[in-house]
């Protein structure tokens, strides 16, 4: 799975853990709400856990928020998923190094291309910087309501 697919399915993952507070969110449950492999929720819950952004309660199994979503960044969940984008000088773009490194033309294009991507990436940092799952939630909830859904509708209660 791709970086930015697993940094929006952890995304996925802590508003399934803050919308349905009420409920065991296992690995497999949230697979089930998300239709993501539970492997892969389960990976990445481990990787939300070990950056202390959620819990595993032990034996009766789910998940819940180790910190107050308000104080959770989606910095922080991108740099729980992905380290890259913190190293200095690295880039969340990928893209393969000149076919000819022996080519000025080839290694100046290289070389303007990644400044103009290490600016967007400064501007995506800061921006994920500022932005919480909290206000997430707040969105999503809002949606769902536009939608006519009922934001706390159990999922034991959807068919």
């Amino acid at each position: 799975m791709q970086t930015s697919m697993r940094f929006t399915t952890a995304l996925t993952i802590l508003a399934c853990i803050s919308h349905y507070k009420e409920e065991r969110v296992t690995s497999e449950f949230v697979a089930r709400q998300i239709k993501v492999n539970p492997v892969t929720v389960r990976s990445i819950i481990g990787q939300l856990r070990r950056a202390g952004l959620v819990k595993v309660r032990r034996g009766v199994g789910g998940a819940l928020f180790a910190r107050s979503p308000e104080q959770i960044t989606f910095m922080d969940v991108y740099r729980a998923i992905d380290e890259v984008l913190y190293e200095e000088g690295q880039l969340v773009f990928r893209f393969p190094e000149p076919r000819t490194p022996d080519c000025a033309l080839s290694r100046s294009f290289q070389l303007s291309l990644r400044n103009r991507l290490l600016q967007v990436q400064r501007v995506m940092v800061e921006c994920f910087s500022n932005m919480t799952v909290a206000e997430l939630m707040r969105d999503f909830e809002r949606c769902l309501k536009s939608d006519g859904l009922d934001p706390f509708t159990r999922a034991s209660d959807r068919t």
